[in-house]
């Protein structure tokens, strides 16, 4: 009784708690067991040539626990529905769990069973966005959903052609969801970003220009991406890298009136700009490298989008579920202030390693002491999140001219 309030007694009210802490916990985790654990002598996976463990973790077991912390905390906005709670978020944890098992001992395992054993957190996830966001009419959520059903079919290819022992189609496939989920947080954060940063400078007099969201170029860079995974998948990689190109480009305009130097007083926001600012870098780096074929490897490119842009937008979203101040503001802590600086210093030291080859191996493990440093921070700084009674909304604070916290307010997540 005397931890009624504590963490276990509120953990399952609501889905950030769970989905985040796993998406933190993971992150840490797999870079720590690969390339560290495997440099120090630990025990591997059992799934070879294990740095597809690696690729298949980051991308299906961290960054899908992220994706779906996100959309379930929005998704009572979007819907006008309780969020998602008890039972079937411990069952929606346990599918993810599950299938971070099974996929650590897949070489012992045929793949159909591989298959049914990381197949249901997507369809969980997908199934609860869609019956939900198209009973309530909210059509332009739905395609959330089918995103998520495309990263999960992208799970499986992975498992299929892994199994066939087609490394490189591997590889593609890998490439491909890193598309889908690159196309979900410019869809995500070119609305959210600009949302929050205009509500921090209103409720400060500010008196700027207002921020600006720029439909069109946003629109523009969301079709360019699609076009990209379609010139992608249909094996045109000059074009592809055209269409990535460009929708980079575009992003890095869509930026232009988003006041990003007016707010660096705000740790959050500033994590935020920050974070979301090495999507267009990705992006036109990658299209440059298609196009041109210059020699530097697409993988090391990626690790831009993926340490830069993903991780350090999931850590600057999802930290602000910590970071309510009691007065209707957020601020973030030292912890997840130094954890979101350490994890952005490590992208370009990764980025790095390629270009100084007698020096790759120690710059790549240099950069994944960074990362675990900066997750092990984030850990300790998420943690006012998952205590006490879940906090109505979550990702947001006070809207301009508004004194309460009300569901309303949950405008931007």
């Amino acid at each position: 009784m005397a931890n009624r309030d504590g963490i276990f007694h509120h953990f399952w009210d609501a889905p950030y708690r769970p989905l985040f802490l796993a998406s933190y916990l993971w992150a840490f985790v797999v870079v720590a067991v690969w390339p560290l654990g495997e440099t120090w002598g630990l025990p591997m996976p059992r799934l070879e040539p294990v740095v597809f463990w690696h690729i298949h973790e980051l991308i299906f077991g961290f960054t899908a626990a992220a994706i779906g912390g996100y959309l379930l905390t929005a998704l009572p906005n979007w819907a006008k529905t309780p969020p998602v709670h008890g039972p079937v978020l411990k069952i929606l944890l346990m599918f993810w769990i599950v299938a971070r098992v099974s996929i650590a001992s897949a070489d012992l395992l045929p793949f159909l069973l591989l298959a049914m054993l990381n197949a249901p957190f997507f369809l969980a996830l997908a199934a609860l966005i869609l019956s939900q966001t198209l009973r309530a009419g909210a059509w332009a959520k739905a395609p959330f959903g089918l995103i998520v059903l495309c990263i999960g079919a992208s799970d499986i290819a992975f498992l299929i052609a892994l199994k066939n022992g087609h490394y490189q189609v591997v590889l593609d496939i890998s490439h491909l969801a890193l598309a889908l989920v690159s196309l979900l947080v410019l869809t995500v954060g070119s609305r959210l970003i600009p949302a929050f940063t205009d509500n921090w400078l209103k409720q400060r007099a500010d008196n700027g220009p207002c921020v600006q969201v720029a439909p069109f170029s946003r629109g523009l860079a969301i079709c360019l991406l699609v076009l990209f995974v379609g010139a992608t998948l249909t094996g045109y990689p000059g074009v592809a890298g055209a269409f990535v190109a460009l929708s980079g480009l575009v992003t890095l305009w869509n930026m232009r009136g988003w006041r990003s130097f007016s707010i660096l007083r705000s740790r959050l926001l500033a994590g935020l700009h920050f974070a979301y600012f090495w999507l267009p870098i990705g992006l036109i780096s990658l299209g440059i490298v298609l196009i041109f074929e210059t020699g530097y490897p697409v993988s090391g490119l990626l690790h831009i989008l993926t340490i830069g842009a993903l991780s350090g937008l999931i850590i600057s979203v999802s930290g602000r579920a910590a970071s309510h101040n009691g007065k209707g503001g957020m601020q973030a802590s030292r912890f997840l202030v130094l954890g979101m600086g350490l994890i952005w210093f490590s992208t370009p030291v990764r980025v790095a390693a390629p270009m100084f080859p007698d020096q790759t191996t120690n710059l790549e493990l240099i950069s994944a002491l960074i990362w675990c440093a900066g997750w092990a921070h984030c850990l300790i700084g998420f943690r006012p999140a998952l205590i006490g009674e879940a906090r109505r909304p979550v990702l947001s604070g006070t809207k301009h001219q508004t004194t309460a916290l009300k569901p309303s307010n949950l405008k931007g997540t």
